[in-house]
């Protein structure tokens, strides 16, 4: 066949350039097509007993890693190389631990982060060095150099289609392990997303009354709120109830003089402090974000002040979404003049605000 048909197409088995990697081009090919379609079907991800299965040795596994075309996630897991260096840090854990789980046979799930990722769940300063696994059927745990073993949670309390813990589980354990803060976070995208309910997580946590670290996952879920829409969002919320902002509305919205919904913000403080954590949000309709900050809408609270803060720090001014909400209400500029700052100075603009808003 004509170079560039059918047969010069790339398949995720073949040497980047184009070659079958082992002996005989016939046998495989007709190998590689086995183990790619094992591989499909189980997300890009296979273990040394599936390449046997399909043919394919210990010699041409080796040739494979070294070509980049599958890497050694683990013992005996291994993964598709283009769908690993393509991925993130997340992604990348997620197809290690559904490789390890599959070394399992049955016997384990990813639990905790390792769930998370799985789930596609935001893990936030989260241990996602080693794979999380709980035992199926038994409580014997154990920790190796690639995995964490812990105890069964007992019997069906994994997630259907997926091979990991259900997640009302993985989200409470990962609060157990990772601490209150991270547990929160997890929670937040969970039950925006309908992952997991409010029922969901109560039961779960009377599952684990006797678990050590539970007290950190009831505190997790006493501070969990779905209206969260990322993970800079969950922090910012923590970060300003720590120091005393009880009054705190997440995704509120803000009328006019004639009662015209034309912003909704991350926060509003004591009904009249705007606050946007991370200053990217366009504005492009009200759920959105879109039609405030444009100067259209006029009227509306007398004193709304707006403060902007972001995970990172830019530098340099630049017109904040906060303040461009107060402009379209008539509170003029944002009193931090749409500076992005870090998180730091977040908690610094924040507590000179609380000042302001204690003393008027």
């Amino acid at each position: 066949m004509r170079a560039g048909g059918p047969a010069a197409r790339h398949t995720p088995w073949l040497s980047t350039a184009g070659r079958p990697t082992g002996s005989g081009c016939a046998t495989i090919t007709c190998v590689n097509a086995l183990l790619t379609a094992r591989s499909a079907c189980q997300d890009g991800v296979f273990t040394v007993r599936d390449a046997a299965a399909c043919g394919v040795d210990a010699r041409t596994l080796r040739r494979l890693v070294a070509a980049g075309t599958v890497v050694r996630v683990a013992p005996s897991a291994y993964a598709d190389g283009l769908r690993y260096a393509a991925g993130s840090a997340e992604q990348r854990h997620a197809l290690t631990a559904r490789a390890v789980v599959l070394t399992f046979q049955g016997r384990a799930v990813a639990s905790h982060a390792s769930a998370l990722t799985v789930l596609g769940i935001p893990v936030l300063d989260a241990d996602v060095g080693r794979v999380h696994l709980a035992r199926t059927a038994d409580d014997l745990s154990r920790r190796g150099r690639y995995i964490v073993l812990h105890g069964s949670y007992g019997p069906g309390t994994w997630c259907p289609g997926e091979p990991c813990v259900a997640p009302a589980l993985a989200v409470l354990g990962n609060a157990m392990v990772s601490g209150t803060e991270s547990g929160a976070a997890a929670m937040d995208r969970a039950l925006a997303t309908g992952l997991v309910t409010a029922a969901d997580l109560q039961a779960g946590l009377e599952r684990l009354a006797s678990w050590p670290g539970v007290g950190k996952a009831r505190l997790a879920v006493a501070l969990a709120d779905g209206r969260a829409e990322s993970v800079g969002e969950t922090r910012a919320r923590l970060l300003l109830g720590a120091i005393g902002f009880a009054d705190l509305v997440p995704q509120a919205r803000i009328a006019d003089a004639d009662g015209h919904v034309v912003a909704r913000v991350d926060f509003l403080l004591g009904g009249r402090v705007v606050v946007e954590f991370d200053g990217a949000v366009k504005y492009d309709g009200v759920e959105g974000r879109g039609g405030a900050g444009r100067g259209e809408a006029a009227g509306g609270p007398a004193a709304l002040d707006g403060l902007r803060g972001g995970a990172a720090g830019m530098g340099g001014p630049e017109r904040s979404p906060a303040g461009a909400a107060a402009r379209a209400l008539g509170a003029g500029e944002s009193p931090d003049g749409g500076v992005r700052a870090g998180v730091g100075r977040f908690l610094t603009q924040i507590r000179r605000l609380r000042t302001r808003v204690e003393i008027t």
